[in-house]
């Protein structure tokens, strides 16, 4: 045993299984410009062994012979070496004075790509395509190398041996081009998809906020746990009390945002504008493009007729000449002189904001109990959000003892003002990134699986590799070379994809703040690192299998590379990336299913054949003075409105294919606006934070029959309710049953106002209508009351905007054009905007949804393609492994249709064990998606079968073909060439 392997060396091989070409050896040093001596001197050996050498006598030189020849010739190594095959090579002659020449030594590393098998039999020539490929000891052998008597050669310096790396492998990808390209594109995918959501999630929850020291930022908000409102508005007095008393906050500021019509060139539009106070710039802290920003004496009722301009409506609206400021601009009738110009990273929760104004709030009107702002400010050196949560918490209680009528219950919140713009974006960016995660493991399973076929093609080539000296290490290190220049060919081809996706998804509706999202350095230091560590987690398994065998065992192996470990290895990549597959199928086909529910879910209306738009005369009522001038002001201002609507209401009925119109102040799925309390006749109510609340919508006699708002009891608003006559209001069928359970609303009188007021205007309930979505969809319907504009009696409306509703006899309706005639006939200073179908409006209320299961869809197409390639990939390597056992089977009779029963087997079988590893995964999950789900369980059970039997159809698609092609493999060719 001893004998054997000092002869064979250490890795188990003789070096006589390396034949030198001594054709090849004469050919170039007859072209060199050195004499036979001279190169004998440098090869280290004697002119009779070099002669030897050169005349076909001595074909197996020694270790170090070879290692030099390979390092001093300009040879590629299959033009100097070939590999004898030992079963068919005769035993060599033994006699006591045959040195035997020992091969293998941990020396220096390299590579060699896949050795192909010669159908001349008995030689197998090594494809190498390195040019002068050089052969360096380790330094760890060096000693042992010189106390063998044999020379330690160059030792390469660590920068050569990574150019020679680098080259090798760009000499051995250029080779293969459908195994680069293939490798290139599944790569691109993966990588792709991940930076795109990296983008997407940068841009909105870890980038900072374009403000200096945005940490510090942060919104202030009221909340009434008991009514299930966490995040509610702030009362103006309430706002002053806490920019008086709290000591938590450099400044705190104040806004609100609303439309405004503006009157520019003889045009009118409709803009939004943000009325702010005025140290609200000094709580963003930045500086005006041009101009100035308000000042205290600006922020005063009566002294606010001064705008500022954001910096993009400037520049395309205004011309981008600074000889605006001072001049004026018309907003819903008045005159405001421009004084500054704002920068355009300025930014508000409500998006597209073009211009902005002073707050000028009149404090001696008490508002306590209408909390219709938003409070931003900015936290002081050295205090910490917990210590600001902790003093406006503290603060809150005060005012609820101070004034209970208003604010018991009432506390307040501080949020990051970061996660007050991007927060309810969390969970489902999250979930997405962990969906584009699986599909990059997905990826790097499938070209781990592509290099270890190819690295079992290449065994017997690394095989001798090794047994020229190279040890695994270096081997390995070479083959991580390759993967990784692949991987950031890959990562720059998934730049590409991810600057397509982003350009896609910012024309989708759906994804927020599209300006915050694009290529940038962020984005592309996180694909560069992504590339690196996918070229790592998909080659060094590969790397580690092609060298795990010893030379000996390969090169006597007879030509079959591939073992059955390996075999083996990539069927468990093959379900590992079914299995991944599985969870992101069922994840799209759990947010398909809820999809497909929200979609069914009666809004309360009917949207077919429904056209909306939005027209809003400016209120221009001043809300200073005793309760009663104001309250009569309103009431005048009322008229004026509801006289301008029900203008407009005779012209759009009177339009060709309308069959009715109305107005709303409003429409279903535009939010929540305009809460009230009320008070039900006969009914104590010890504080009035007990009283019921519900929101208030005021409409024209015929609304419910435009809308298709189905009249459940009692009648339906006309025209009998209006101003003189019995106040009449309708209710929906969520006020009836939580307010009235268990007996009729129809005759019951409420007030919206003190029940103790002797002014207080009593309303009766005169119908009950279905419940309709003004929310969301899949949100918890509000309780409504419904009253007419001549009869509304709510100061708190801010302006008397109103939605108008037509229901068309066709599809077809009035145009835009013909509605914005209508409107310029009574007043040409108002403009008409957004106008919708009814089956917008139900859309517009999904656009998020729909935005993230359509990146699911896809997503999740991409994994079952992926997995069913690396399915196919496994079946064909093993059609082509046991193509004799497969000749043999049909030449003892085994019938076409067995073959491919067999082979369909073998495909199936990966695919089935990764169906039970992804089903449980995603029971897992359920709790984490069962959150972005509606009307249906994380662990739905159509949605886990339809994934289920979708991976299976897939693989059996993969498998066909390979099953196919076993069929028709003709016995006789196989077993002869076998």
């Amino acid at each position: 045993m001893e004998e054997e392997k000092r002869r064979t060396g250490r890795h188990g091989v003789s070096g006589r299984g390396i034949r030198l070409k001594p054709g090849c050896l004469r050919r170039a040093l007859d072209e060199s410009r050195l004499s036979q001596n001279a190169w004998a001197l440098r090869l280290g050996v004697s002119k009779a062994y070099l002669s030897q050498m050169v005349n076909g006598r001595r074909l197996h030189p020694g270790r170090e012979v070879r290692r030099r020849m390979l390092d001093l010739l300009d040879l590629e190594i299959e033009q100097l070496f070939e590999v004898e095959d030992e079963r068919k090579r005769p035993a060599p002659r033994r006699n006591a004075r045959t040195k035997q020449r020992h091969v293998g030594s941990d020396a220096s590393r390299s590579r060699v790509e896949g050795g192909i098998p010669s159908p001349r039999g008995g030689r197998r020539l090594l494809q190498v395509n390195w040019r002068r490929y050089q052969l360096e000891l380790r330094r760890g052998t060096s000693a042992e190398m010189a106390s063998s008597g044999q020379p330690s050669g160059r030792q390469d310096s660590t920068m050569e041996r990574l150019i020679q790396d680098v080259k090798f492998a760009l000499n051995s990808l250029t080779r293969r081009p459908a195994f680069v390209g293939v490798v290139l594109v599944t790569l691109a995918l993966g990588i792709g998809a991940n930076a795109s959501i990296f983008s997407i999630i940068d841009g909105l929850l870890l980038r900072p906020l374009p403000y200096p020291r945005s940490d510090r930022l942060v919104a202030v908000d009221e909340q009434n746990l008991p009514r299930g409102w966490t995040h509610f508005g702030v009362s103006s007095q309430n706002w002053l009390d806490w920019k008086q008393r709290a000591q938590s906050f450099q400044a705190l500021a104040a806004y609100n945002v609303a439309p405004v019509s503006l009157l520019h060139e003889g045009r009118a539009e409709r803009v939004r504008v943000g009325a702010v106070s005025a140290d609200f710039f000094a709580v963003a802290g930045l500086e005006p493009v041009a101009g100035r920003y308000f000042g205290p004496e600006e922020d005063r009722p009566g002294q606010d007729r001064v705008v500022i301009v954001g910096e993009s409506f400037w520049k395309t609206r205004l011309g981008g000449n600074l000889d605006v400021l001072g001049n004026t601009l018309s907003l819903d009738g008045e005159s405001y002189e421009v004084i500054g110009i704002a920068p355009a990273l300025l930014d508000l929760p409500e998006d597209d904001l073009q211009l902005w104004k002073p707050l000028a709030i009149d404090f001696g009107v008490d508002r306590r109990g209408a909390r219709w702002l938003r409070a931003l400010a900015r936290l002081e050196e050295g205090v910490s959000l917990e210590q600001a949560s902790a003093e406006m918490a503290a603060l809150a209680r005060s005012l609820a003892q101070e004034y209970p009528d208003s604010n018991k219950d009432w506390g307040a919140v501080v949020t990051p003002w970061q996660e007050l713009l991007f927060g309810d974006l969390r969970d489902p960016l999250k979930l997405l990134w962990g969906v584009t995660a699986m599909m990059l493991l997905i990826c790097c399973v499938n070209v781990a699986n592509l290099f270890l076929g190819r690295g079992a093609e290449r065994s017997r080539e690394v095989a001798v590799r090794r047994a020229l000296g190279a040890g695994r290490l270096r081997l390995v290190r070479q083959m991580l070379t390759e993967t990784t220049l692949l991987s950031l060919a890959g990562g720059l081809l998934g730049l590409g994809v991810a600057y397509a996706a982003l350009s896609l998804f910012s024309q989708m509706d759906g994804l927020p703040r599209p300006e915050r999202i694009g290529v940038d350095l962020r984005m592309l230091l996180f694909t560069l690192g992504l590339a690196l560590a996918a070229g790592l987690l998909f080659g060094i398994l590969p790397a580690l299998m092609a060298t795990r065998t010893g030379p000996a065992n390969v090169l006597r192996g007879g030509g079959r590379s591939d073992s059955s470990g390996g075999g083996r290895l990539r069927s468990l990549l093959v379900v590992a990336e079914v299995a991944l597959a599985v969870v992101v199928l069922a994840g799209a086909g759990l947010f398909l299913r809820s999809f497909a529910k929200l979609t069914d879910i009666d809004p309360g209306f009917e949207p077919d054949r429904l056209l909306t738009f939005r027209v809003e005369p400016p209120m221009n009522v001043s809300l200073q003075g005793e309760r009663a001038e104001i309250i009569a002001r309103l009431q005048r201002d009322r008229r004026r409105a509801g006289g301008f609507y029900q203008r407009l209401l005779d012209r759009l009925e009177a339009m060709p294919g309308v069959e009715s119109a109305s107005g709303v102040n409003r429409g279903p799925l535009a939010g929540n606006w305009w809460n009230t309390t009320f008070s039900v006749e006969g009914r104590h109510y010890s504080d009035p934070s007990d009283r019921p609340n519900a929101l208030e919508r005021v409409v024209t006699p015929g609304y419910f029959q435009t809308m298709g708002i189905p009249l459940l009891e009692g009648r339906p608003l006309n025209e009998a309710d209006r101003d003189g006559a019995v106040a009449a209001v309708v209710i929906d069928e969520e006020a009836a049953r939580r307010y009235w359970p268990e007996e009729s609303p129809l005759g019951q009188r409420l007030t919206i106002f003190d029940p103790e007021d002797e002014d207080a205007v009593w309303s009766t309930v005169v119908g009950v209508v279905g419940s309709v979505s003004y929310a969301s969809l899949q949100g918890q319907r509000r309780p409504v009351l419904y009253t007419t504009f001549s009869q509304a009696m709510s100061g708190h409306f801010g302006n008397w905007g109103m939605t108008m509703a037509l229901r068309t006899a066709s599809g077809q309706g009035p145009t835009v054009d013909s509605l914005r005639s209508a409107v310029a006939e009574i007043d040409p200073r108002l403009p008409v905007f957004a106008v919708r179908s009814g089956r917008d409006v139900l859309a517009s209320s999904l656009r998020q949804q729909r935005f993230q299961l359509v990146l699911l869809t896809c997503f999740a197409l991409c994994a079952l393609l992926l997995a069913a390639v690396g399915i196919y990939g496994v079946t064909a390597r093993s059609v082509q492994q046991r193509s004799h056992e497969i000749g043999i089977r049909m030449a003892l009779g085994a019938a076409p249709g067995q073959v491919r029963r067999l082979i369909l087997g073998l495909g199936l079988r990966p695919a089935l064990l990764g169906l039970l590893l992804g089903l449980p995964a995603v029971f897992a999950l359920k709790h984490f998606i069962a959150s972005q789900l509606y009307g249906i369980s994380g662990s739905d059970a159509v949605a886990l079968i339809a994934a289920a039997l979708t991976m299976v159809a897939a693989a059996l698609v993969a498998c066909l073909r390979p099953a196919r092609r076993a069929s028709r493999l003709d016995p006789l060719r196989v077993l002869k060439a076998d």
